[in-house]
């Protein structure tokens, strides 16, 4: 089949455009306040991860903590959005803890910012430990046991130490015993650090999976959001937490959370500011460089579009193997049944993709760890066959007594979809958009993986533009595949 020339024409012109636009224009110069102290931060905006409390009661609390009237509080959900915000000079710095803001100024790109005096006088603040369920007592008295001796030998500065320099490496670690699934946000480098291909690393992560291994169980790790961690392990979507800060929950009639003793001390928190400028020629081919082929970003890009490949293809065959059962019962001799199957479809193409894909995360599939992948394709596959099966039974108010489910697959489905050949081939091409949301459950598919890369490379833009022009030149492909499809059948 021939593609409109229209449709080429307009691939490749969004592409030019979305991608001229996505370049920086000022010649790569951005312009800097340089601060020496935290009294210069007055009326400006400061940015973090986002945590439980929202914006304004944690801007109040940085006021008070850092002695400043600050601008604004603006989070982001991950660390890396943070710090790519700073880098951007979107905020004029980021608050952290001294564990954090030591690692991030190791290398000279950042200052960090004490506060005039620091509360408690620079003893500990609080310590980072495991978290567990509150009915996880067996494994919070191991824990507590392990990490004692973990800081009485050395092994926990250790791990500190070498993942703080910049070069560590998670060790190997045992394929057997029960799974035991390790949360990890990488909320707070070193102790945590997440990767665009979602690869997880750091001193807690490391602990943690040593933890594991002396109990007899195997680690898995689970990447979490800093918000939504706690809920995930209330939930028993992970058995622990890598690194949580050790509140007792003195306020909680019944505790949520049970913490083991810290492995790692917090004396403050700091503000880390950009200490160099940015400046030089920034041109069309290091934008491409940065983001499609340094630091092995072709190898996430070409994984991301296998996940999106293998979702959208495994929602196309749910679609179109529960579509054609739910047409075929909406159809059916008994109006009771006929009924109530005409109910289901009508669910399943109501209900937002994105909320059917966090109802199977959180609740139906909750405490049983399946892939991400494998939630994201059911959720799109089921949205898609109830929407099919509207699609085959539009025209049809009776039912078919006499029809058995091998002619109706064999004369009554095709004929259908070649009488709403274009209702069939945009829902194939909405079941492939709809993707788009699976990150959102931690897949890592092409729209997250193409966001991780843009937020560390400063280049947000360029990398959603590519990633819309990967998904017009799949839109084309997918039309000439459904429409070869329809013209064979019609053939036959």
């Amino acid at each position: 089949m021939r593609i409109a020339r229209y449709k080429w024409i307009s691939v490749i012109a969004a592409a030019v455009l979305l991608l001229t636009l996505a370049l920086p224009w000022n010649g790569g110069k951005t312009d800097m306040k340089g601060f020496s102290e935290t009294a210069e931060l007055k009326g400006l905006t400061v940015t973090g991860v986002s945590v439980k409390s929202p914006d304004n009661a944690v801007k109040v609390f940085l006021d008070t903590y850092f002695g400043v009237d600050f601008g604004a509080y603006e989070s982001e959900k991950t660390f890396d959005e943070a710090l790519a915000r700073l880098r951007r000079h979107e905020a004029s710095a980021m608050w952290a803890v001294d564990l954090t803001a030591d690692y991030l100024c190791r290398d000279g790109e950042f200052s960090a910012l004490s506060p005039g005096e620091t509360p408690g006088g620079g003893n500990t603040r609080f310590s980072f430990g495991f978290a567990f369920a509150p009915e996880s007592t067996g494994e919070l008295a191991k824990a507590d046991e392990w990490i004692a001796k973990a800081i009485a030998d050395g092994t926990a500065g250790a791990a500190r130490e070498r993942w703080a320099a910049g070069n560590a490496e998670l060790p190997s670690f045992s394929e057997d015993g029960k799974a035991l699934y390790i949360g990890v946000t990488g909320t707070v480098p070193p102790l945590e650090i997440v990767s665009p291909d979602g690869s997880v690393g750091g001193a807690a992560v490391e602990l943690a999976g040593r933890f594991a291994e002396s109990i007899g169980r195997r680690p898995v790790f689970v990447v979490l959001e800093s918000e939504t961690a706690l809920v995930h392990l209330m939930a028993g979507k992970v058995d622990m937490l890598a690194a949580y800060g050790t509140s007792e929950n003195h306020s909680m009639e019944i505790p949520k959370y049970r913490m083991s003793v810290g492995y790692a001390d917090v004396a403050e928190y700091r503000l880390v500011v950009n200490e160099k400028e940015v400046s030089g020629l920034i041109t069309f081919m290091s934008v491409i460089k940065d983001n499609l082929i340094s630091g092995g970003a072709y190898s996430l890009i070409l994984r991301a579009v296998a996940v999106t490949a293998a979702i959208t293809l495994c929602a196309w065959i749910l679609t179109m193997l529960f579509g054609v059962l739910l047409g075929y019962g909406a159809t059916g001799k008994k109006r009771a049944v006929s009924a109530t199957v005409r109910g289901i479809a009508f669910l399943l193409r109501s209900t937002p993709v994105l909320l059917a894909m966090l109802l199977l995360d959180y609740g139906v599939f909750g405490t049983l760890h399946i892939s991400s992948t494998v939630l994201a394709a059911l959720a799109v596959g089921l949205y898609g066959a109830g929407t099919l099966a509207e699609i085959l039974t539009e025209d049809d108010a009776a039912t078919e007594a006499d029809r058995t489910f091998g002619i109706y697959v064999k004369t009554t489905v095709p004929a259908r979809l070649l009488g709403a050949k274009r209702e069939w081939k945009r829902l194939m091409i909405g079941l492939l958009q709809w993707t788009t949301v699976a990150g959102y459950i931690g897949a890592n598919d092409l729209t997250k993986v193409m966001q991780g890369i843009g937020n560390r490379t400063l280049f947000p833009v360029f990398s959603i533009a590519f990633s819309i022009v990967l998904y017009l030149v799949a839109v084309l492909i997918t039309e000439v595949a459904f429409s070869a499809i329809g013209r064979k059948k019609q053939n036959d």
